[in-house]
């Protein structure tokens, strides 16, 4: 396997991790807190997670495309 592809292999399994933690934490936020009003960039974590979302299948249709075609719609 190439340097490169070791690398990104790696870089791969790290956001994954970080995404099953996001995830958990969110899992565990209580009643509100998903919408709530933060001071931030993105102003709630709703839409701060539907921002990595989107980044996320914009790599994943640049490296593959077409890989996200069986997926329902952002949304849906």
């Amino acid at each position: 396997m190439s340097d490169a592809c070791s690398m990104l292999r790696h870089l791969a399994r790290n956001q994954a991790l970080a995404n099953a933690r996001l995830s958990q934490a969110c899992l565990a936020l209580g009643p509100g807190e998903w919408e709530a009003p933060r001071t931030s960039f993105f102003p709630s974590l709703k839409l701060t997670m539907d921002h990595l979302l989107d980044a996320d299948r914009y790599y994943a249709e640049t490296i593959s495309p077409g890989c996200l075609d069986s997926l329902p719609a952002r949304g849906g």
